[in-house]
């Protein structure tokens, strides 16, 4: 029997947490981390001896003591990969589940072959959001915020009638769904926090202290960071000057957009460009 290590197979494996997308994982196998996956297309599924066919866009937790294997349903008829997973420790999902219900996690490890199927508008959100911005961010801190909301999403669909007694909480995680979904639309670059979040149902300052409370970043900074990994990603991919990238995300001020860059990354943006074609032409 295949046995995974958290110590292996955890990009961030000092915070607790991973991620990876894969087509496909068929050999029987077993870890001593817990496993979020995501479905982009169906998979044939094997789980503690029973066979199942999870459908797209389906949402599953395999616990530490599951056993388990992934086909693709229809191997080479998808273009991508077949599924986004989240890797964490039970001390990280543990003190993440937590910040929602000290019962959630002992929840968790009895329930088995826990899954739901989500809404494509869910799903989009998920695909746009979270595995498209992963697959290219380097920044580990905006990583790991990334993660644990997406983790926060799928514990929400998954346990509707759990959190019935604290209905609070799901809306409080959905204003955060919400600002987070408007920061990561590039319309938005230019706008305010305060302009994005008007229909809040939430104050300002009400939703200032619960975004924090539930990412553990200010509005202002996570923002940043998502403005700051797109002008990295356009400084890379594109030959656009550095004045209309800095423009491109709200920042008028090149001098200014030259100072955070460099805080960030360590090194002026145009330095960044220089660095990274110099690392693809070798």
């Amino acid at each position: 029997m295949l046995k995974l290590f958290a110590a292996e197979q955890l990009e961030y494996y000092e915070y607790g947490f991973g991620y990876n997308c894969d087509y496909e994982f068929p050999i029987m196998h077993t870890h001593d981390y817990w496993e979020f996956f995501y479905t982009l297309h169906d998979v044939e599924h094997i789980i503690n001896g029973v066979k199942e066919i999870i459908h797209k866009n389906t949402i599953y937790i395999i616990r530490p003591k599951d056993v388990h294997l992934i086909k693709a349903h229809e191997i080479g008829t998808n273009k991508g990969p077949n599924i986004f997973n989240i890797k964490t420790t039970s001390k990280a999902l543990k003190e993440l589940t937590d910040t929602l219900d000290v019962n959630l996690f002992d929840k968790l490890c009895n329930d088995g072959g826990v899954h739901a199927i989500i809404s494509e508008s869910t799903a989009s959100f998920i695909l746009k959001n979270y595995v498209s911005t992963l697959l290219w961010s380097n920044d580990i801190n905006n990583n790991l915020i990334i993660i644990k909301n997406a983790m926060m999403i799928f514990l929400t669909h998954l346990y509707p009638n759990f959190y019935q007694i604290s209905s609070s909480s799901i809306e409080q995680l959905n204003e955060v769904e919400d600002i987070v979904k408007k920061m990561n639309d590039i319309s938005n670059f230019n706008k305010s926090i305060k302009d994005m979040s008007k229909n809040s149902h939430y104050s300002y300052m009400q939703l200032t202290r619960l975004f924090k409370d539930t990412t553990g970043l200010t509005m202002q900074d996570y923002f940043l960071n998502i403005k700051l990994s797109y002008a990295a990603s356009q400084l890379k991919l594109t030959n656009d000057l550095i004045e209309n990238i800095a423009n491109e995300i709200g920042i008028s001020s090149l001098s200014h957009f030259n100072q955070i860059f460099k805080k960030k990354y360590n090194m002026t943006p145009g330095k960044y460009r220089k660095v990274k074609l110099t690392k693809e032409i070798k």
